[in-house]
């Protein structure tokens, strides 16, 4: 849960207005930071157990959904 709160207190953009706007960049650098959510998670995960592998999961379905968003962007 710290992991998620230091992501967004310091991708605070990235988090609002930009990606409501369609900016390229900003979905970009969402999918950045939730990789590294992922990456933060992961290294908790023994000390979490089950819980961590399910915020991964989750997280990992906001970064494919992003993903998807990026590459419509891209071919635009």
């Amino acid at each position: 849960m710290r992991a998620a709160l230091a992501i967004r207190a310091r991708y605070p953009r990235q988090l609002t207005g930009p990606v409501r706007a369609g900016d390229a960049e900003g979905i970009h650098e969402m999918r950045v930071a939730s990789r590294r959510l992922r990456a933060a998670l992961m290294e908790f995960a023994p000390a979490t157990g089950d819980r961590a592998e399910l915020f991964v999961a989750q997280v990992r379905s906001i970064t494919r959904d992003l993903g998807r968003a990026r590459e419509l962007d891209v071919m635009v």
